[in-house]
């Protein structure tokens, strides 16, 4: 008997972690009550069958036959190798914020979630926990699940991810990427962000990098840190983007090292490089 607790019925029915369970055609329980987090951890089982969180990590998800069982542990075998290195460099990337990042088979449209250890609290628990007057801050410490970032081997944004490690390894839009992914995946899985202010300043860099302001050029938020040494003035009227903000809003047009292209009406391109060695740089 799949569950899945939360907040309320409109987050637990758009969570991540629904995909797999509900593309194989199982329904699944929506625990939206603070008595229900407390209930399942009761009730083990219900008339032979037990209760599994899908929101945990280790979901296994019966398969219509053994046929297509084996061919979809092929499948995530498979895609475990293909995107080894990547799961390293993510988890590098975000250091003890994870305990380990792995390929999941929960996912069908999202990139990524986040689920907690088989036996600490759920996202949803430690929200009704840190609600607690008296809460013991020891405690939830100790209790607090460890979080695994699961992620989609079959998306875009994935593979792209993947293909840029086996690039370079210390890609440093891997490293922003990484950042935005995971807390992302926080706030659609339930958690509660520890800095929203740094997840702001990286929805403001990729809003500016979106539109073109430009203003700022190769300032990447890595680990959280808004490194001022990386942030200049472009020059008057120019787009100067930075942290490959072409792969990372799919945009085509980013500008690199200050250039500007132009496109005329008989098809031809012209570049300007801006007149200085400075602008070329």
């Amino acid at each position: 008997i799949y569950f899945i607790s939360g907040e309320s019925l409109r987050a637990v029915s758009r969570a991540p972690a629904l995909e797999g369970v509900q593309k194989r055609g199982y329904e699944v329980l929506f625990l939206v009550d603070p008595i229900d987090e407390y209930a399942a951890a009761k009730v083990q089982t219900y008339k032979g069958k037990p209760l599994v969180s899908v929101t945990q990590e280790g979901l296994h998800i019966d398969a219509a036959d053994n046929e297509t069982a084996a061919g979809e542990a092929r499948e995530l075998e498979a895609a475990r190798e293909r995107l080894a290195g990547l799961c390293d460099a993510l988890q590098g990337a975000l250091g003890d914020r994870v305990e380990k990042v792995v390929v999941s088979s929960r996912l069908a449209s999202s990139p990524c979630t986040l689920v907690t250890s088989d036996h600490g609290w759920s996202a949803n628990m430690e929200r009704i926990l840190k609600a607690q007057a008296m809460r013991d801050p020891a405690t939830a410490m100790l209790f607090a699940g460890r979080r695994t970032l699961e992620v989609n081997p079959e998306h875009p944004i994935v593979e792209d991810l993947r293909r840029r490690v086996e690039g370079d390894v210390e890609d440093s839009t891997v490293k922003e990427v990484a950042h935005l992914l995971y807390e992302t995946a926080a706030i659609d899985s339930g958690f509660t962000l520890d800095d929203p202010a740094a997840f702001s300043q990286r929805i403001h860099r990729m809003i500016t990098l979106g539109l073109s302001i430009g203003d700022v050029q190769d300032a990447a938020l890595v680990d959280g840190v808004d490194n001022d040494d990386h942030i200049r003035a472009s020059a008057p009227g120019r787009s100067s983007l930075g942290v490959g903000a072409g792969a990372l809003l799919g945009s085509g047009a980013a500008h690199e090292g200050g250039c500007d292209s132009t496109q005329h009406h008989d098809g031809s391109a012209s570049t300007d490089s801006g007149g200085s060695d400075d602008a070329a740089s």
